[in-house]
């Protein structure tokens, strides 16, 4: 058991990701509106910093899986507030990006991309994997 008999695998993850999507999205969208009005470019800079600074960090959970469950989770949330602060960035790049008329469309087909890859194809994935 991660920290004794009453707490499982999947509460204690469940807590860590989401604090961590409560910290990573603002942080994201702050440095965002920080670094923007200086540096007009930023954004996808941003972005591509969170999904490179999560891979060491999913590394170093798959790495410490089986031996150490703290400091899993520890790497576990750190790559997940590194890949939660892109959320805000890419909702805004593709509202100034997109005219306005097709604002509301754009928004519509982002989301369903991301949700199609992400919360409807990730079970499917996991089952592959695993079996």
């Amino acid at each position: 058991m991660p920290c004794g008999p009453c707490c499982s695998v999947s509460l204690v993850f469940g807590l860590v990701a989401m604090i961590a999507g409560v910290v990573g999205v603002p942080f994201g969208a702050v440095v965002s509106s920080l670094l923007r009005p200086r540096l007009p470019y930023m954004d996808p800079c941003i972005c591509g910093a969170g999904l490179l600074l999560s891979v060491p960090c999913l590394t170093g959970a798959a790495f410490y899986a089986s031996g150490n469950f703290i400091v899993c989770m520890v790497f576990v949330f750190f790559a997940s507030v590194s890949l939660n602060w892109t959320w805000a960035v890419v909702s805004d790049m593709s509202l100034y990006v997109v005219v306005p008329p097709r604002r509301s469309t754009a928004q519509a087909f982002q989301i369903l991309v991301s949700h199609a890859f992400g919360d409807a194809g990730s079970p499917y994935l996991v089952g592959v994997v695993s079996t």
